[in-house]
């Protein structure tokens, strides 16, 4: 769970809702894995493999959509949204080495992961 949402549930009142990836927004869904400019990186670089050059979505819902009003084929289609699980599943993964474990985790380290999961 995000710090939001945990704060919002009553689990931990006092914690600091401070992004751990950008260190700047408060850690919602949306802004741990769209608005972080960490995130962000991340997600450009993807984009730029997916071959699409810009996206203003602000939220994951709307990310998770990209593609489907694209004439590709379903394995083209398949394979984005596998890509996309992937990246989510990896930011989220690098967020918690920051948490919990007190890692440094470079954006460069989690795209090569990233290539090596969908490959």
């Amino acid at each position: 769970m995000v710090k939001e949402v945990l704060q919002h549930f009553g689990v931990s009142p006092d914690m600091n809702l401070t992004c751990p990836l950008c260190n700047m927004g408060s850690e919602s869904i949306d802004h741990l894995f769209i608005l972080c400019s960490w995130s962000w990186k991340i997600w450009t670089s993807c984009m730029g493999w997916w071959e699409i050059h810009s996206c203003s979505s602000s939220s994951l819902q709307e990310w998770s959509l990209i593609g489907d009003g694209l004439c590709l084929s379903k394995k083209s289609l398949r394979a984005r949204r596998s890509m996309f699980m992937v990246v989510v599943w990896t930011v989220r993964e690098a967020r918690n080495q920051i948490v919990f474990k007190n890692q440094v985790v470079h954006a460069d380290q989690i795209l090569d992961l990233i290539r090596f999961r969908v490959a």
